[in-house]
């Protein structure tokens, strides 16, 4: 069968042929302009069923997508529940630290560094304080010097104003592009 952009050329041919036999001050030739109906029927013939394998094809995906988006969102449903289970490990994991901090901090032997150390036969634990996360406590009072700009386009703005007009900017443009509707 024909690619689609051929029977699009041959369509085209045939009409051009058709517009210039009717602009021709020739006696009428019914076989030729029955040759020329029966091409038109049969190229148009040929592109309704190409219209139905690529609208079977295009259904085909839609389908696929559709089966996609399903598996995606019971994957996230799963992705959450072991995010919680996560959550619920990690609390786990801090919750032990904290007790044996605390086992080490009540029978520890201190250090000259001010350090705490309980000495097993398989590991040892050090107790140490170190600088911890930052707290703000009123973030008015704090210097600009410690404040970051961040300067971000407004894409939505910004094509809202360009679209649907003419426009001589150089450094941004709304271009019109073509479109399929299926319906």
């Amino acid at each position: 069968m024909p690619t689609t952009v051929e029977l699009v050329s041959a369509f085209i041919d045939v009409q051009t042929q058709k517009e210039e036999y009717e602009r021709a001050d020739e006696v009428p030739d019914i076989e030729y302009e029955e040759s020329l109906q029966d091409q038109e029927n049969e190229i148009t013939d040929f592109i309704m069923t190409k219209s139905d394998s690529i609208h079977w094809f295009l259904t085909q995906i839609d389908v696929e997508e559709g089966h996609l988006k399903g598996a995606v969102e019971a994957h996230k449903k799963q992705l959450n529940m072991l995010n919680k289970k996560m959550i619920g490990v990690e609390k786990a994991r801090n919750r032990m630290k904290e007790l044996i901090m605390l086992t080490v901090g009540a029978i520890g032997q201190e250090q000259e560094s001010g350090n705490k150390v309980l000495k097993t036969s398989t590991n040892k634990y050090t107790v140490y304080e170190t600088d911890g996360p930052l707290e703000v406590l009123d973030s008015s009072q704090i210097p600009n010097l410690y404040y970051k700009l961040e300067r971000k386009l407004d894409r939505k703005r910004l094509r809202n104003d360009l679209k649907g007009r003419e426009t001589d900017e150089n450094f941004a443009r709304v271009p019109k592009v073509k479109r399929l509707k299926i319906s």
